[in-house]
């Protein structure tokens, strides 16, 4: 699995470069370390300085943030603390699983459903070697509705959209099924996948079906063709 996941990360991070204007403006943050391993985590480092510097740390846990200047776009560290050491293919877990989820949207073409685009993004000045402490993921802004009114939306999903959600979800065996990883879009007409980490232990269709009937009313899902 583990192979796979860098392989097909390396794959799509070399057919889908990360744009020239984001690329240069990351390496004009994070050039500086002070800057770089406290975004990480690696050293102390609060968010005031971080933001003096061109850098919004929005969750310290997680290490998730944006730079004010590319607002199309959320910049996701990976897992650090007790766990850091058991799991440093978190990034590589993100990009792989979003483009399979990708190809299952264009495979079905499912117009309901979106995938972020994401990118793996090399910190200067750290080694080459594709793991968490070297890389974070770029990812596409979602024009996303907030959390609360989500789930609401979420519950009372149009047929139309729960069917292809439902499609996607059950052929990816998706395995974080809950609404703080799939949100509707503001046009709501669209949900976006916004958690598209890989797991190694796949779920049987029974469990994902059971887990999206926890998400999406459960007469919606039983009237779906």
């Amino acid at each position: 699995m583990r192979r796979f996941l860098l392989g097909l990360a390396l794959l799509v991070s070399s057919v889908q470069a990360l744009p020239e204007h984001v690329q240069q403006k990351l390496d004009s943050v994070f050039s500086d370390p002070a800057v770089r391993d406290g975004f990480l985590g690696i050293v102390p480092c609060d968010k005031g300085f971080l933001k003096r510097h061109g850098v919004i740390l929005t969750d310290t846990t997680r290490r998730h943030g944006h730079v004010p200047a590319l607002p199309g776009y959320i910049i996701k560290g990976g897992r650090h603390g007790e766990k850091a050491a058991r799991r440093k293919r978190t990034n590589i877990g993100r990009i792989a699983g979003a483009e399979k989820l990708r190809a299952i949207v264009q495979e079905l073409g499912a117009t309901h459903v979106r995938i972020p685009r994401k990118w793996l993004y090399h910190l200067p000045g750290m080694p080459s070697e594709v793991c968490d402490d070297n890389y974070v993921v770029v990812v596409e802004r979602m024009d996303i509705v907030g959390h609360t009114e989500n789930k609401k939306y979420m519950w009372n999903l149009a047929p139309a959209i729960a069917s292809e959600l439902r499609e996607v979800l059950l052929i990816a065996r998706y395995t974080s099924l809950h609404s703080a990883n799939i949100y509707m879009l503001a046009d709501k007409q669209t949900v976006a996948i916004v958690d598209t980490e890989l797991y190694p232990n796949t779920p049987t269709l029974e469990s994902c079906l059971r887990q999206f009937k926890k998400m999406v009313d459960p007469a919606t899902v039983d009237a779906l063709p």
